[in-house]
């Protein structure tokens, strides 16, 4: 009885978390060509896939054999097609590499998170291959992220051991470079790593929040006119940024979540948990590839872990 009130009490604060989005979104429906409500029936869809996951114990096959899967696809074409990073630009009709370095990406995290809910340790070797194929596909804040997110898990995992396994993970890399024939310099040259922090990402931003009105505000304003986000396209790359433009205050529900979440997931002591949400986030900062596209279902038990909650902790009395 009172695992279906708290499910009841759980899709009940979901409606309300975003109903505020919802009805901010209608009134921005025209100049964002319905995007801004678009994106609220993607929040419930992938509550829903994620949610079905969890109740019917098929967190395995929705998660972890995504992340399988990839993992194979992308080993295949490097080795077997040669694709480069130019074929993975085109490789997505209409998507560039870095869209599938975000997928990627998400496969890996939804990969632990579903090993972590089934108290199963995740296969070191199998990051260490993802960090891997990561390098091979150019995108600088994917490399950086799959980096950060391996040594989480291996600290997490295997604290003893952790910094051997970087050392061979480093080794590997090194040997990729020799054997592919890349030359460091060229390599981070293609990355774009020479560019640094400067990215025309910050000035989106300014010019953004200079022009904020009251209105604006509370109930979000078209940021494609600007000059520099106009100039790409009206992609403002960053997923805060965009959210705010369609949902105005209607944001701060979404955003307060994220952060009782990684509280509730730090007191359950769940910090892998806490942190992956903190990569995520981040990640989300720096473009629009997540917060909210469908293969978002794959990072939700983090970013919305109060949701969760009780399947982690069902799961983990069943174990003991």
């Amino acid at each position: 009885m009172m695992l279906i009130v708290r499910r009841s009490t759980s899709f009940l604060y979901i409606f309300l978390i975003i109903s505020l989005p919802l009805g901010i979104g209608f009134l921005n429906a025209d100049w964002s060509d319905l995007r801004s409500v678009f994106l609220i029936f993607i929040i419930f869809s992938c509550f829903g896939i994620s949610w079905a996951a969890f109740e019917f114990n098929l967190t395995k096959l929705a998660f972890e054999y995504i992340f399988l899967f990839i993992l194979f696809l992308t080993f295949t074409l490097i080795f077997f097609f040669d694709f480069s990073y130019k074929e993975f630009n085109v490789f997505l009709i209409g998507s560039s590499r870095n869209v599938y370095s975000a997928f990627f990406l998400a496969s890996a995290i939804g990969y632990t998170l579903s090993r972590l809910y089934r108290c199963k340790r995740p296969s070191i070797l199998l990051l260490m291959l993802f960090v891997y194929l990561s390098f091979q596909l150019y995108g600088r804040s994917s490399i950086a992220f799959s980096i950060i997110f391996l040594l989480a898990t291996m600290l997490f995992y295997f604290k003893k051991i952790s910094i051997l396994i970087f050392l061979i993970c480093a080794i590997l890399v090194s040997l990729s470079a020799f054997f592919m024939e890349l030359q460091l310099s060229e390599y981070f040259s293609d990355t774009n790593f020479q560019s640094g922090l400067e990215s025309g990402r910050y000035e989106m931003i300014w010019q953004y929040w200079d022009n904020l009105q009251a209105s604006g505000l509370v109930f979000g304003q078209d940021f494609t006119w600007y000059p520099v986000i106009f100039d790409h396209d009206g992609n403002p790359h960053n997923a805060f940024l965009r959210l705010h433009g369609y949902w105005g205050l209607g944001l701060i529900f979404i955003l307060a979540t994220f952060f009782v979440s990684q509280y509730f997931a730090v007191r359950d002591q769940k910090t892998l948990i806490a942190f992956i949400s903190l990569i995520v986030l981040t990640r989300a900062f720096l473009d629009i590839f997540y917060l909210f596209n469908l293969f978002d279902y794959l990072f939700f038990p983090a970013i919305f872990y109060v949701f969760y909650r009780p399947y982690f902790r069902r799961q983990a009395i069943q174990n003991k």
